[in-house]
């Protein structure tokens, strides 16, 4: 049987580039076993009738809407729990909802790649740079970025998905990437043909948005850069079991140890 993938959307209002997204995932099937998850942090109606409309029409699509955004990787998090138990997959792919794909099958490329090589934990086709700046430090860390990515689903249940703490958004990505490495699996770039819309427009709707989050967060892209760079290349953990991940981790989502209780 053919490896079964879970695809995972949020959605915080930018209706038009949700309804080119998901006009290209029923026009251009992306792949032939997967499931879709869309969790829709506190929209506004256009948006939220677009998933609808969406889940009516599609089969395979599970809706869950929330009253409130809270944040990227625990939106992600939510959408494995929720979808955990009631089917079981073997990947989970976090797709954002401003891409768009250049062909059909392109969930298949990403499956097959990862089915070939066990010892690979996460891939996609976008590799990123980080260069932490404190001090005197200067190193570079590329890794796959989750605005496409496919998860082994055996690796984020014994070694978590995204940590909470990078919260609301930015560089949760990287530090799942890295703590994956850290426990002895790789990465691996697999290249498809996507476009990713907010690289080449600033929506007005996204710039209001940022501007909401700031008020609660403050400099949230600064704060988590500076958590990246403190976990992982000032202070390295020692971790030597997934028990020390959650004492070491504790808003880390391990869906093996998670508590069950669900945000509304």
């Amino acid at each position: 049987m053919a490896a079964m993938a879970l695809i995972s959307i949020l959605s915080w209002d930018s209706p038009r580039y949700l309804d080119n997204l998901l006009g290209d995932l029923s026009a251009h099937p992306p792949g032939s076993n997967y499931a879709v998850v869309i969790v829709d942090q506190g929209s506004e109606p256009e948006t939220r009738a677009l998933l609808k409309a969406f889940a009516a029409r599609t089969p395979g699509v599970s809706v869950k809407l929330l009253r409130t955004n809270i944040g990227y990787g625990a939106g992600h998090n939510l959408a494995y729990e929720l979808m955990r138990r009631k089917l079981a997959f073997d990947f989970f792919v976090t797709i954002n909802n401003d891409v768009i794909f250049g062909q059909p099958g392109w969930l298949d490329t990403l499956v097959g790649a990862m089915v070939a090589d066990p010892g690979v934990a996460i891939g996609g086709p976008f590799c990123d740079a980080v260069r932490p700046t404190a001090g005197a430090v200067n190193q570079d860390f590329a890794y796959i970025c989750g605005a496409v990515a496919i998860i082994r689903t055996s690796v984020a249940e014994r070694y978590g998905l995204f940590d909470a703490a990078f919260a609301p958004a930015y560089f949760e990505d990287t530090d799942m990437c890295r703590r994956y490495e850290w426990v002895g699996f790789r990465q691996r770039h697999i290249e498809i043909p996507v476009v990713h819309g907010y690289l080449s427009d600033t929506d007005p709707v996204n710039v209001a948005k940022k501007e909401v989050l700031a008020a609660t967060y403050g400099n949230f892209y600064l704060n988590n850069k500076l958590l990246l760079f403190n976990r992982w290349w000032r202070h390295p953990p020692s971790l030597r079991s997934a028990a020390d991940l959650r004492t070491t981790f504790p808003k880390l989502y391990i869906p093996l140890a998670a508590d069950r209780r669900l945000p509304p």
